[in-house]
Order: C-alpha cells, then sequence, then structure tokens
C-alpha cells in the first residue's frame, strides 16, 4: 500500500480564531485571540479575548499561516503548552488539542477523502444527499481566501449554509482544500504559482469526473470570485453539464481589479483628486508587477512614489497575500476567449450589493459564453449575505445573515440541466 492510497489524517483543532494585531505588535511576536469557542479546548484552558498568542508548545508563533500548521499538528489528548501575553503579564496555560469535527448536514451526510496532487493528498469533503447514488453533483472551486473550504466549527457562514442546501436539494457537492490549507499536504498555496494551481485542479477535476457517486450525465461547476476566472480554463462541455460562476470576471485580472478599485476606495471615502491621485498610482504600480515581473517591494524601491500603496494587497514579494508570479501569469490568461469556446450552458450571478466584484463583469460572462445567462440578484452582497446596499455591505464586509437568493438561482439552474 503506498502513502497516497492512505486515509488522509484529520487535523487538530482548538477553537480559536486569531488576527495580525495592528502596528508593530507583529513585530513582538504575538497573534491576538479574536475569538474563543464555546467549549473548546482553548476555553477549557483559560485563553480569553485579547490574549496575545506568542508560542504554541515552545515555538514561537509568528504569523497566521504558521499558527495555522502548528495547532493542524498538535497531538490530541496530549495537553500542549500555550504561552499567551495578558495585560503585559505572561501567562503559561495548557490546552489538549481535539480532532476536528465534521460538518453537519440537516439532509444527507459529509464524507472525507483525498485527491492525490504532485504526491501530496488534497483534502477532499463531499455532501451526499438522502438515498443511493449516482447523484447530481457540484464541483465547487473556492475563491482567494487563502484559507479551508471546510466550516466544521459554528458558526459555519454562507459557504457551509449553500452547501447544506444543494444537498437538500439532491446534489452531491465536492470542495478539496487547496496545497497547505486544512488537512492537505504539500506546500503552503500562497507560495504557488498558477501553473501549479491549475495542476492541482487538473487532479481534482478528473477525480470529480470519476469518481461512482457522481452521475456522469449530471456534473457541474460552480465557481465564485477568482474561481470564475479559472473556471472556464477547467470546464470542458465533455465533462460538465452546465457551469455557474458568482462575482467574477473574464477582463484581465489588472484591468477587472483596476475597476474594483476604484468603486472600493471611494466607498472608504476617497473622493476627487485623493482618489484620482489613488488610481494614477495604481495605474502605475500594476504594469511593474503584472508586466516587467517585479515584486511589489521592487516597485517601491524604484518608484518611491508608489510606497502609499503598500497594503496586504501589495506587499514585499506578495500580491494579495500570494506570490506574486501567480497574479503574474494569470494576467496574461485570455479568460474571455476560454468563455467564448465553452459551449455547455452558463449561468453568471452577481450580487447587486457586491462592493468586490462589478455587475458587468458578470454580464460580460453571460455574452462571451454561447449559451450563457446573467442574473442580477437584489439585496444580496458578494459573501451571500442579506444587504440592502453596497455601502452597507462594505462597511460590514465578513459578517452577516446568509440570504438563499442566490441558493435558489443556483438550484433552478441546475435543476434544468438534470
Amino acid at each position: 500500500m503506498t502513502a497516497s492510497s492512505l486515509p488522509l489524517p484529520r487535523r487538530s483543532h482548538l477553537g480559536l480564531e486569531l488576527s495580525v494585531p495592528g502596528g508593530d505588535a507583529q513585530a513582538a511576536g504575538t497573534l491576538r485571540v479574536e475569538a474563543v469557542d464555546a467549549g473548546s479546548p482553548a476555553e477549557r484552558a483559560g485563553v480569553a479575548l485579547g490574549d496575545g498568542l506568542m508560542e504554541l508548545g515552545r515555538v514561537p508563533v509568528s504569523s497566521l499561516a504558521q499558527a495555522r500548521r502548528l495547532v493542524a499538528r498538535l497531538p490530541v489528548s496530549v495537553p500542549t503548552r500555550l504561552l499567551v501575553q495578558r495585560a503585559g503579564a505572561r501567562l503559561e496555560l495548557w490546552a489538549t488539542a481535539e480532532q476536528l469535527p465534521l460538518e453537519t448536514m440537516p439532509r444527507g451526510r459529509v464524507a472525507l477523502d483525498h485527491v492525490v496532487w504532485a504526491g501530496h493528498r488534497l483534502r477532499a469533503i463531499w455532501t451526499l444527499p438522502e438515498g443511493p447514488g449516482p447523484y447530481p453533483a457540484i464541483w465547487l472551486l473556492p475563491g482567494a481566501a487563502w484559507l479551508s473550504e471546510e466550516r466544521a466549527l459554528a458558526p459555519g457562514g454562507s459557504l457551509l449554509e449553500l452547501v447544506r442546501g444543494l444537498t437538500s436539494a439532491g446534489f452531491a457537492t465536492l470542495r478539496v482544500d487547496r496545497s497547505g490549507l486544512g488537512d492537505s499536504e504539500g506546500p503552503l498555496c500562497v507560495e504557488l504559482d498558477l501553473d501549479a494551481e491549475l495542476a492541482a485542479w487538473r487532479a481534482v477535476r478528473a477525480y470529480f469526473v470519476s469518481h461512482p457517486d457522481v452521475h456522469r450525465e449530471q456534473r457541474f461547476l460552480y465557481a465564485r470570485s477568482l474561481g470564475g476566472l479559472l473556471a472556464p480554463l477547467l470546464a470542458d462541455a465533455s465533462l460538465f453539464r452546465a457551469v455557474a460562476v458568482w462575482g467574477t470576471s473574464a477582463r484581465r485580472w489588472d484591468v477587472c481589479m483596476h475597476a474594483a478599485a476604484r468603486r472600493q476606495y471611494g466607498l472608504a471615502g476617497q473622493t476627487g483628486a485623493t482618489l484620482e491621485r489613488t488610481l494614477d498610482r495604481l495605474q502605475r504600480l500594476q504594469p511593474l508587477i503584472y508586466e516587467f515581473g517585479l515584486t511589489p517591494e521592487q516597485a517601491f524601491q524604484k518608484e518611491p512614489d508608489l510606497r502609499p500603496l503598500e497594503s496586504e494587497n501589495f506587499r514585499g514579494e506578495r500580491v494579495y497575500r500570494r506570490t506574486a508570479r501567480f497574479f503574474q501569469q494569470l494576467v496574461r490568461v485570455d479568460v474571455a476567449a476560454a468563455w467564448r469556446a465553452l459551449e455547455c450552458p452558463v449561468l453568471a450571478l452577481h450580487g447587486r450589493s457586491d462592493w468586490l466584484s462589478i455587475a458587468e463583469d458578470s454580464a460580460h460572462i453571460a455574452g462571451l459564453a454561447p449559451r450563457g445567462e446573467y442574473r442580477e440578484l437584489e439585496g444580496i452582497d458578494h459573501m451571500m449575505h442579506a444587504r440592502e446596499s453596497v455601502e452597507a455591505a462594505f462597511a460590514e464586509p465578513f459578517t452577516g445573515t446568509f440570504t438563499p437568493l442566490a441558493l435558489d438561482a443556483l438550484v433552478e439552474f441546475y435543476g434544468r440541466q438534470v
């Protein structure tokens, strides 16, 4: 038996939500505790909101990614030392990690498997409807949050609610965690370029279309945000009955992000000459990174007056917290041509309260695809939360109440193809 055929180990959890503090706190080697799950190992150990996590075991923590990897590999049933900072004092706490539970489905069940890519095992998360298979099945391609696709701990959020709704409607679903995320083995995905990511997704595609629980005539693809730019590169009318995308674009990466930035800076309060100066800097920064292959730091050193754009989007060697090579390759991909060549039915969805993507971009996809259709949904944002306006969504971007508007549209669209 080869290592790739063995079950993929389940990761551990403590029940902590961490963040990088502002200012120079990151340099002090602490991560801020933003939430502690009720009944979790962290709560039992006495971890409190606002604590600064300094060490796990005897290892100093320096980043969120490192902390996630350390926690995932903690032994269960063996106490682990946590060094935290609280009110200027250092406290030594002991927590016993637990194996991460499975998600819960009101109707249907969750099953775990793995996909082999480049000698690594990537976690596959299936949801299967009630009754015997094979089932109409949807492969869900993720966006640009470099996090696990699993939502096992409460609150599960909109992705879990979407999956639950699709499963209750009779569709099997598949999510696969990128390399180095969740249970998945391999290098952390933020270090991989686009070529490596597409190779991984092609391995997932082969696994999905040949899976015995998937009905061979009823295979579907759903992709959100960044995943929507990759969807036409992975879709094939001979493999998928239909494709749906949410809040995405077919334009060049730099073009669509510049248009989105104009609106986002405006929502943040920039107007007039200040806004135009910011956009001019962005217009000058993008070619340095995307066309000339510089990292953000190299670009800032070459053009020091662009330094005000330094942020999580452009910092060091990273663009949007991922290696710049990923986006330097993406900007050279003709996504529009890929949509033109895709002959299966395509649904492009957009929420009217979406502040991350632009309605015209989704409508453009429907116009490119030979069998495309477009729907804009009122009262819903990029995260599928109920919002009255773009301004309300921007003010509270990552929390809110799930609305089934997009779910209903997807069920209706895929149901027409079954």
